[in-house]
């Protein structure tokens, strides 16, 4: 099913799992898949993101420009999704939809890679 446009009632889900699709999409794209998962969602549901972590400005890899063009060029989305704010997308697509947001928890696992 595409992600932007799920086929399903609103208020259906009690958990969603986005599992490291945010960074392969476009920022817009990010933005509605966002905010149908938030529509999908209960209210008082659970959602679990696993993405990459913030920008690793200071690794030793990302340091060197021939690596980030690399990761660029692999991954030609993820830049643009390391400079956004997740938290402040969320809330966005929440009120969207008439619903609020709450951060639980958030662990770092992997090396850097997020789960929230």
């Amino acid at each position: 099913m595409h992600a932007e446009c799920l086929g399903y009632r609103a208020n259906v889900f009690n958990h969603v799992i986005l599992f490291f699709l945010l960074h392969e999409m476009p920022p817009e794209a990010r933005q509605r898949t966002l905010a149908e998962m938030l529509r999908v969602i209960l209210p008082g549901g659970r959602i679990l993101i696993t993405e990459y972590g913030p920008l690793p400005a200071k690794h030793w890899l990302y340091r060197l420009a021939p690596f980030r063009w690399l990761t660029a060029w692999l991954e030609p989305f993820l830049p643009g999704f390391w400079h956004e704010d997740l938290d402040d997308k969320l809330l966005e697509a929440a009120l969207k939809n008439g619903k609020g947001i709450e951060r639980v928890s958030e662990a770092s696992i992997f090396y850097g890679f997020i789960v929230c």
